[in-house]
């Protein structure tokens, strides 16, 4: 049977991981500063002092902690606002066989809703499909809706979206839609009988324009499918990590011991960050251009 919770585990430990370093980056960033406007004179006699480093170190640790708060943030608010104006706006015209029906001529199937989802199915399903299929489309959905997997799939994408610096969570969030689907058509047709009506019922929604994956009719045919956990990306994660985590100890046992004059330190260290930037940016683009981006994925 498959499993889509280890995809979705596996995610949720690098989101963690991610969190964890992040949050350290900004606590150690934070300790390391402090406003004093009055020593902004001796600016120009420190520029090129042994504080430089530690001084770029903190300042790109704090600013990473606070643009992955405001990633997170800005995006958790803005799919939780499209998800309910969405809902907000079905044309509900009634109930069938325990679904909302909404008007639409297309076949169609979803599960809506963040904390109490509810199934939705357009009244060209309930024109097109027997009464099996339906009911097989119904429990497929039914299946998503007592996961709650419209709120893990916004979940997966604010911290996809915040944690940028870790992009196996990208992969790891399709991986886990992908299975999700997989592991609801199991949960709705346990029994040969309702595998084929669900199989019948995907033909025709894809025979419609729904875009239904074919891995879906072969997996419910006998054919089983896999996790595939992107172990490469997995691996570029924890390298990033751990150098986001070194940074962080870096500065926190650093020979400097005071706190950091942000107003005094930022000309130089934000001149650092962005030439260090460029390079990164520079030797990505050079690596594309020779074709050899395929090493780093």
């Amino acid at each position: 049977m498959v499993d889509a919770r280890r995809v979705f585990f596996a995610q949720a430990g690098v989101v963690a991981v991610g969190a964890a370093v992040t949050l350290v980056a900004l606590l150690v960033s934070a300790s390391r500063v402090r406003l004093d406007g009055s020593i902004l004179r001796d600016t120009c006699a420190t520029l090129l002092s042994g504080h430089d480093l530690l001084a770029t170190a903190v300042l790109a640790l704090g600013g990473l902690g606070l643009l992955v708060i405001v990633r997170t943030v800005w995006m958790l608010a803005r799919l939780c606002a499209a998800h309910h104006r969405t809902c907000r706006r079905l044309p509900i015209v009634g109930s069938y066989r325990g679904a909302c029906v909404v008007a639409g001529v297309r076949p169609q199937a979803f599960c809506g809703g963040l904390l109490a989802p509810r199934v939705y199915v357009t009244t060209g399903a309930v024109a097109l499909l027997s009464n099996d299929e339906f009911d097989r489309v119904v429990a497929h959905e039914r299946h998503h809706a007592a996961r709650r997997d419209p709120l893990r799939v916004i979940a997966a994408r604010s911290a996809a979206c915040g944690l940028f610096f870790l992009p196996v969570l990208r992969d790891l969030q399709r991986e886990y839609a992908r299975l999700a689907e997989i592991a609801a058509d199991e949960a709705a047709a346990s029994r040969p009988a309702d595998r084929r009506a669900l199989a019948a019922a995907l033909l025709v929604f894809d025979r419609c324009g729904a875009g239904i994956e074919p891995e879906r009719v072969d997996h419910l045919c006998g054919v089983r499918a896999r996790a595939a956990v992107p172990l490469r990306s997995m691996a570029m994660a924890a390298i990033t990590s751990s150098v986001v985590l070194a940074a962080s100890v870096f500065v926190t046992f650093s020979a400097a011991a005071d706190s950091i004059a942000l107003l005094t330190v930022t000309p130089h260290a934000l001149l650092i960050i962005a030439v260090g930037v460029l390079l990164v940016a520079g030797a990505g683009w050079a690596l594309r251009r020779r074709g050899w981006a395929a090493l780093l994925t």
